[in-house]
């Protein structure tokens, strides 16, 4: 009987033993899963120093320093001394603004019909070619006249835009290239741009060569209305970067444009017209009307900065 339960006690212990040692034996995992690589993955984006691609109808211009002024013979007091100017990047239309352009403005916003916009904003004679909402015959795009500044600024508005500063107007006009009186070089014809007394009218948008930067009309055709007013003696006090004569930096521009019909000081205007000389299409020419002013030869363009 002792022998017996003695037997019994050592086949359990051999039971046990032979069960712990399957259960503590070696055990394998299945590895991690990896995905399989796709095609499906957002682009990276860009660096951060790279501007996004313009708008459409619109050129990067990019940041960057240059000469501002002129102190050659043709030069007027007003632009001088020449300055060293730092102007963020920014966009800018590669043309004026033409008449369709302007007509699609006027149709979404009635308010700015010839013959609904406030006396106040502007002298009587805006869009005074039109007939009712429609803009000469023939003439679709060709840049819009007879606009007054408060009308350049409310469709720039519209359009998500602004109208460019002095100093970003006249980098862009240089296209790059220093020291010389035009976009091109220091000389001008017919070929180059519309200007008295070849034409005596607009042209359509485009109708000569781009500068370096591809903008087209940057000398002649039409006057171009700026953001700043008009001071004679900016440039003996202009800050070094990104300057804007009303509030002397481009950072309050929302002091301009957030009430801009209440503005009432002359306003600064570039480029040139169609009935102007070549003196008048230099890059460094500055010239000045009262924003209530709209004229058969001055018109405009748009910027955008690149960072909001």
């Amino acid at each position: 009987m002792k022998k017996r339960f003695i037997f019994s006690i050592i086949l359990l212990c051999v039971l046990v033993s032979v069960a712990i040692s399957g259960c503590t034996g070696d055990e394998t995992t299945d590895p991690p899963v990896t995905p399989p690589a796709t095609d499906d993955k957002p682009p990276p984006p860009p660096p951060p120093d790279e501007p996004p691609p313009p708008p459409d109808g619109m050129v990067l211009i990019p940041a960057g320093e240059f000469e501002m002024g002129s102190e050659d013979e043709d030069a007027d007091v007003n632009e001088q001394p020449i300055h060293t100017v730092y102007v963020d990047a920014f966009y800018m239309d590669e043309h004026e603004v033409t008449n369709l352009d302007y007509k699609r403005f006027v149709l979404a916003n009635p308010q700015w019909q010839k013959d609904r916009i406030p006396g106040a904003l502007h002298d009587g004679n805006y869009l005074h070619h039109w007939n009712g909402n429609n803009y000469p015959a023939g003439k679709a795009n060709h840049p819009v006249t007879d606009v007054s500044w408060y009308g350049a600024m409310a469709y720039a508005a519209w359009a998500e835009k602004r109208l460019p500063t002095e100093a970003e107007w006249e980098k862009a006009a240089r296209g790059g290239r220093a020291g010389l009186k035009y976009p091109w070089g220091n000389t001008i014809s017919s070929v180059n741009a519309n200007y008295s007394p070849h034409v005596g009218d607009t042209t359509v948008v485009g109708s000569y060569a781009a500068n370096d930067y591809g903008l087209y009309d940057m000398c002649g055709n039409v006057w171009e209305w700026c953001l700043d007013a008009y001071d004679g003696n900016f440039y003996f006090s202009s800050p070094g970067r990104n300057p804007l004569s009303d509030v002397n930096t481009l950072s309050n521009l929302d002091l301009i444009t957030s009430d801009f019909t209440n503005v009432k000081s002359v306003r600064v205007s570039r480029g040139g017209g169609w009935s102007n000389g070549a003196q008048g299409g230099r890059v460094a020419n500055r010239g000045k009307f009262a924003p209530t002013r709209p004229s058969p030869a001055v018109g405009f363009r748009c910027a955008r900065a690149v960072s909001p």
